[in-house]
């Protein structure tokens, strides 16, 4: 099964959303009620804070967990005829 693509958002406005999303990341963090992620966060390098369970994420370490993620993978659906593979070489139906 394929998708088709289509665009909402030019390129600049995608560049401004990141920038946005990274500043909120790094500047004002987000709220993590798991203890164990706040110590994984921290390892990595994130600012964390216990009282108020924040953590601050830098950009470095969100590029690095991008690097991380696989290139693509398939989505599966409760029909089992339903594969849909997600990958930068999706291209759109004709």
């Amino acid at each position: 099964m394929k998708t088709a693509r289509f665009e909402v958002l030019d390129q600049k406005e995608i560049e401004r959303i990141h920038a946005a999303s990274m500043e909120i990341l790094a500047e004002v963090g987000i709220k993590v009620n798991y203890k164990k992620a706040r110590q994984l966060f921290q390892d990595a390098g994130a600012d964390v804070n216990e009282e108020t369970l924040a953590v601050k994420i830098p950009e470095k370490i969100i590029r690095w967990a991008v690097e991380q993620a696989p290139k693509q993978f398939t989505i599966f659906g409760s029909d089992p005829d339903f594969q849909l593979e997600i990958s930068p070489k999706q291209t759109a139906p004709v």
